[in-house]
């Protein structure tokens, strides 16, 4: 079952322990237009719709955000535009033309680098991150709570099924991209990298693990210093 956590003003976190050690979040962000950051894998669609509910209807949904095309991104993605008529699936340039335009029965919104989504109260910034992970990636910043909504960037194990961790848990994120792999260049991860250090956010809303919370430094540092590049064939929904 999945649960649910606020972790920035009107910022909730959707949690779903898949196995041990291992879990993904997506995040709802109430406000005038509703957005859903990241939907879970299709497999677990129902229980997430139904955490999702307990903050906001989900039929009410403006914006599906989709940081790159992947299972455990979006794989829930259709279905959650099924339920919310007017919800706009949203990515980057590439995501909007190449793998979003097959889901669904309405065009996506392409997000370019600084383009801005107002929600409210809430405002996202896109970065575009190519391969980090994926030839699609993207990352959103919301400025009003200085948060980034990393995906698979600063990801860690559970920590012990903490919503937010406030220390400095990066011998535990290189651990996991030891395991997991991930970043296929270093030269994309830098790139990525220099842009989320320009924003100097306050908290790290990742997709795989806690929330880092007020610590962007430290785990920033480790990304540059040690090699967390390279591809593995570790599948977290083998049977």
């Amino acid at each position: 079952m999945s649960t649910i956590s606020e972790v920035g003003t009107d910022i909730f976190r959707v949690n779903l322990e898949l196995e041990p050690d291992f879990d993904v979040s997506c995040f709802v962000i109430r406000d005038e237009a509703p957005t859903l950051v990241e939907t879970g894998f299709r497999k677990a669609y129902q229980d997430t719709y139904d955490a999702v509910r307990r903050v906001i209807d989900p039929r009410g949904l403006r914006y599906i955000v989709v940081p790159h095309w992947e299972g455990d991104e979006a794989g829930a993605l259709e279905p959650f535009l099924g339920q919310a008529p007017h919800a706009l699936p949203v990515g980057s340039p590439i995501g909007a033309m190449t793998t979003l335009p097959e889901v669904g029965d309405r065009a996506p919104l392409a997000l370019e680098e600084g383009d801005e989504l107002d929600l409210g109260e809430h405002r996202l910034v896109a970065l575009i991150t190519p391969y980090v992970p994926t030839l699609d990636g993207m990352l959103a910043y919301e400025e009003a709570t200085g948060t980034l909504f990393a995906s698979d960037v600063f990801a860690t194990p559970t920590l012990g099924g903490r919503a937010v961790s406030d220390g400095d848990d990066s011998d535990a994120m290189i651990g996991f991209y030891e395991t997991v792999g991930v970043f296929p260049s270093r030269e994309h991860l830098d790139a990525a990298l220099d842009k989320i250090e320009a924003l100097e956010p306050d908290a790290l809303a990742c997709h795989h693990g806690s929330v880092k919370g007020g610590r962007a430094r430290p785990y920033l540092r480790t990304m540059r210093e040690q090699d967390v590049t390279g591809v593995t064939s570790w599948n977290p929904m083998r049977e």
